[in-house]
C-alpha cells in the first residue's frame, strides 16, 4: 500500500513527504480557466482555490522538490468537459506535461481518447469520478491504457476483492 497525499502549496511537499507520503497529487487552477469558467467549474473536482495549485510555475516547483526525494507527482484533470473547454484543456495538459509529472488523474473519456489518439506516453490514472463499479469498466479502462484505477469511496473490501479478482 503507498500513501498518495494532496498538495496545494509547494512548501507542503517537503513535510508531507517527512510524514510518510510515497506520491503527491495535486490540481492547478490557472488563471485562464478561473476567467472563463470560475472556480465552479473546476479543472479537476477541487473547486477550493485553496486546495489548487495557482499556476504551472508552482507545479514545476512541486515536481522539482518531490523528484528530489524520488517521490512522484501526478497531475489530476479529472473533471468532466465541455466541447468548448477542451482548447484550454489541451493548453493545460501540454503545460502541466512539461513541468515533468509523473501520471494523470483522468475522468473524462474524451480527454483519455485524446491522449491516447496523441500517442502521449503517462500513465494514466481513472478517477473516483470516473465511475469503476464493475470488472468489465476496469478491463474497458484498461483496454484505452490505465495503469491505475482509483475505485469508489463506497465499497467495502469484500466489493473490491471480487471486483479485483473478476478483473484479471
Amino acid at each position: 500500500m503507498k500513501i498518495l497525499a494532496p498538495v496545494n502549496k509547494p512548501r507542503e511537499v517537503e513535510p508531507l513527504i517527512a510524514a510518510g507520503a510515497q506520491e503527491l497529487y495535486c490540481g492547478v487552477l490557472s488563471s485562464s480557466w478561473k476567467k472563463r469558467y470560475t472556480n465552479v467549474a473546476s479543472s479537476n473536482r477541487r473547486e477550493w482555490r485553496a486546495s489548487n495549485l495557482n499556476n504551472y510555475r508552482e507545479l514545476k516547483e512541486v515536481v522539482t522538490l518531490a523528484h528530489s526525494q524520488d517521490t512522484p507527482v501526478i497531475l489530476a484533470l479529472n473533471a468532466f468537459y465541455t466541447k468548448p473547454q477542451y482548447p484550454v484543456l489541451e493548453r493545460q495538459l501540454e503545460e502541466g506535461l512539461k513541468t515533468g509529472v509523473d501520471a494523470l488523474i483522468v475522468a473524462d473519456l474524451g480527454l483519455i481518447l485524446y491522449i491516447k489518439e496523441r500517442g502521449i506516453k503517462i500513465p494514466l490514472h481513472i478517477s473516483t469520478g470516473g465511475t469503476a463499479f464493475n470488472s468489465r469498466t476496469i478491463k474497458f479502462y484498461q483496454e484505452l491504457g490505465a495503469s491505475r484505477i482509483i475505485l469508489p469511496r463506497h465499497f467495502s473490501v469484500p466489493e473490491i476483492v471480487e471486483i479485483v479478482q473478476k478483473a484479471k
